[in-house]
């Protein structure tokens, strides 16, 4: 007898192997920037130039000063300024007008000293100053600069006067039905302020200080 014939045995195919999944690459974390300052109405806090003088000190406040001294020694244990604040609040009210007189004098003193440091800062340039270091104020639109003629021209022509709100209203018609071609001169100066306004954008503070002549 013949041997019987072996049968081919089948190959299984090989299992591929699932791909192997790539990690997610770690995101960076964001800085957040921070929000502006609100005061307590919800409005955003106006910043204040820290070169500008501070305001003068009233009659109260140096009052205050020397009502701590003694609020310290005949009350030790208490701690935080509200209860020492609140306490010298009460004493003022109960001051006499020759008990106030010198801290009166003092706050006068103070002022005349503060109005003449803002006098200098106000001379100096120093409110320009303090927004040019932050950037140059936006340039005006063509119809802005349109508008301020507008205004102009009325109040030297002696007309009624109107609601800043009507004139505005008058001066936004008149606009709209204006030709392209008598637009053209309020768009080239538009132009020229948006030019010399990215100029300033893209110098430092102190260049800008210097670009509009305020050494």
């Amino acid at each position: 007898k013949k041997p019987a014939k072996k049968k081919p045995v089948k190959k299984k195919p090989a299992k591929k192997k699932p791909p192997k999944k790539k990690k997610a690459a770690k995101k960076k974390p964001v800085k957040k920037t921070p929000k502006p300052k609100l005061t307590k109405s919800g409005k955003k806090k106006k910043e204040k130039d820290p070169l500008a003088p501070r305001r003068a000190r009233t009659a109260f406040n140096f009052f205050l000063d020397a009502f701590r001294e003694e609020f310290k020694i005949t009350h030790p244990d208490v701690k935080g300024v509200v209860h020492c604040t609140k306490a010298g609040s009460e004493k003022w009210k109960t001051l006499t007008p020759q008990e106030r007189t010198p801290y009166e004098e003092k706050a006068a003193v103070a002022r005349e000293e503060y109005l003449k440091a803002k006098e200098a800062y106000i001379s100096s340039g120093g409110p320009q100053k303090f927004k040019l270091a932050k950037g140059p104020p936006r340039p005006p639109t063509a119809y802005f600069i349109f508008l301020t003629n507008f205004r102009k021209e009325r109040n030297s022509s002696g007309a009624e006067p109107t609601s800043i709100k009507e004139i505005s209203k008058m001066a936004g018609q008149k606009w709209r039905e204006m030709e392209p071609t008598n637009k053209v001169p309020y768009e080239q100066k538009a132009a020229m302020a948006k030019e010399e306004y990215l100029k300033l954008k893209a110098m430092t503070a102190e260049e800008r200080v210097v670009a509009v002549g305020m050494k």
